[in-house]
């Protein structure tokens, strides 16, 4: 999943080389900033207009993904029950988020690297910042913590002023850049599963001089999402 910056060409080639590697069907879509305006319309997954009303479920960015899965598989005679997902920056903030809104998605496995912040597995905290009034039983938040998830962070992506970095009040609660957030995140995730004595299956792991930069992280995450986490100080 690409960015904010919306170029699934190039993340479709600074990944070419590891789906040749490691032979899997790679599919990076696009979601032009045209249909999909906005932060509301991608990272947010266009569940609401510009004037905050609901939009049906079925235009929502999030429902493209299943029919995608099946139109790939149709399409190369595949017959995979489930797939596996990787989102950069803007593209780890629809990762997490679409797997809220789709908590029995069949992926098995997924890679989400420094976004710049996130919808808390938090059930206290009001949306788009936490879970708080969004319907999301125990049972979805099972689904959830049991997949495997993990949490790619690049040690030098600590730039608390880089400019696409949201920083209202709410957001900075997280920690003042990507690095800071990721942990927030993943600790979030940690509390929230002992709070509700749900089993947890996400990891967090670190790209070791890796800043903002999709290309040196999928390095890191392609072995990972097909194997689990590494040790990436080997």
């Amino acid at each position: 999943m690409h960015g904010a910056s919306r170029t699934a060409e190039r993340y479709r080639n600074e990944w070419a080389a590891y789906a040749q590697e490691f032979k899997f069907i790679l599919a990076a879509p696009h979601f032009s900033k045209t249909d999909f305006p906005g932060k509301r319309g991608y990272i947010l997954g266009n569940q609401v207009d510009a004037d905050g009303n609901p939009i049906p479920k079925p235009q929502w960015a999030f429902s493209a993904i299943n029919p995608l899965f099946k139109a790939i598989k149709l399409e190369t005679a595949n017959n995979s029950e489930n797939f596996r997902m990787y989102g950069h920056s803007g593209g780890c903030q629809f990762l997490h988020r679409y797997l809220y809104a789709y908590p029995r998605a069949p992926v098995d496995a997924a890679v989400c690297a420094n976004a710049g912040w996130y919808t808390l597995p938090d059930l206290h905290t009001p949306y788009p910042y936490g879970l708080q009034d969004r319907g999301i039983s125990r049972e979805s938040l099972s689904s959830l913590f049991a997949r495997r998830f993990i949490v790619l962070l690049g040690d030098q992506d600590t730039d608390s002023q880089h400019p696409s970095l949201n920083r209202d009040r709410l957001t900075l609660q997280q920690g003042p850049h990507r690095f800071a957030r990721g942990h927030h995140f993943y600790q979030r995730a940690v509390l929230t599963s002992t709070e509700q004595k749900l089993s947890l299956n996400w990891s967090l792991a670190i790209a070791p001089g890796v800043g903002h930069n999709n290309k040196g992280m999928a390095r890191l995450a392609a072995p990972m999402l097909l194997n689990g986490p590494i040790n990436i100080y080997d």
